[in-house]
C-alpha cells in the first residue's frame, strides 16, 4: 500500500508542475516616432477622416476611427473639408509579418530548481513514510530529479509559436485654422503578435490599437 501511495503522490507532483508551465499571450503594441498633437474640440465638432492604402491593403480605419469619434468624443462626421473641424489624415503604408518566434521552448535555471526543491521535499516526504530516513534520502533524491526533469519536459512541450504582424501608417490630425501642408505626418508602427496569427486575424487588432492612438489625442 506505501508503495501505490509513493508512486500516487509522485504522479501528483509531475501533473502539479506541469501546470505551472504552461504559457501563451496575445498582445498588441504601438510605437510613434513623435507625439501626436492633442487636439481639443467642443462637442457636436465635425471630422473629416481620409484613409489611403498603399501596396494592396484594405482595411475599414476610415469607419472605425469616425465611430470611435462619435462614440466615445461626441464628435461627428464631416462629409467634406469645408464642413470639418478637424482633419484626420491616414496614409496606411505597408502591413506584413516581421517574424514568428517560439515562447516557452525550455525551462530556466530559477525553473528548474523550484521544480527540484518541490520534487525533493514531497520525495523526503513520502520516502519518510516509506522506509524512514534512508527511504526519506532517497525519496528527495529521485523527488528533485523528478521535479526538475518535469518542469523541463513541460516547458519544452508548451513552446508556442508566435507571429507578429506590423502595420505602419503616416498620420496628420490638423484643425480648421491650421494649413495641411504645416502639419508634419506622425509615423506609426502597430504591431500583434499572437499563437500561430494569420493576417485575417490580426488586421482588426491592428486597426483597433492604431485607431486607440489616434482617438486618445483627441479630446
Amino acid at each position: 500500500m506505501r508503495r501505490i501511495g509513493l508512486l500516487l503522490l509522485f504522479s501528483m507532483l509531475l501533473f502539479a508542475l506541469a501546470g505551472c508551465a504552461s504559457r501563451g499571450k496575445v498582445t498588441s503594441q504601438a510605437e510613434l516616432s513623435a507625439p501626436l498633437p492633442e487636439i481639443s474640440l467642443p462637442e457636436d465638432s465635425r471630422a473629416l477622416v481620409t484613409v489611403r492604402h498603399k501596396g494592396g491593403v484594405e482595411t475599414e480605419l476610415q469607419t472605425m476611427i469616425s465611430s470611435y469619434l462619435q462614440s466615445e468624443r461626441g464628435i461627428n462626421p464631416a462629409y467634406s473639408q469645408d464642413e470639418a473641424d478637424l482633419t484626420i489624415d491616414v496614409s496606411v503604408l505597408s502591413l506584413s509579418l516581421v517574424g514568428t518566434r517560439t515562447e516557452g521552448g525550455g525551462a530556466s535555471g530559477r525553473e528548474m530548481l523550484q521544480g527540484g526543491l518541490m520534487g525533493a521535499g514531497l520525495g523526503l516526504a513520502v520516502g519518510g513514510l516509506a522506509n524512514g530516513r534512508t527511504g526519506a534520502l532517497w525519496g528527495a533524491a529521485l523527488g528533485a530529479g523528478a521535479g526538475a526533469g518535469a518542469m523541463a519536459l513541460t516547458a519544452e512541450s508548451s513552446g508556442d509559436t508566435l507571429s507578429q504582424w506590423q502595420m505602419v501608417a503616416e498620420v496628420r490630425l490638423f484643425t480648421r485654422q491650421q494649413k495641411a501642408r504645416d502639419v508634419q505626418p506622425v509615423r506609426i508602427s502597430v504591431y500583434s503578435e499572437g499563437q500561430g496569427l494569420e493576417q485575417a486575424a490580426a488586421l482588426p487588432q491592428l486597426e483597433d490599437k492604431l485607431t486607440t492612438e489616434i482617438v486618445q489625442a483627441v479630446h
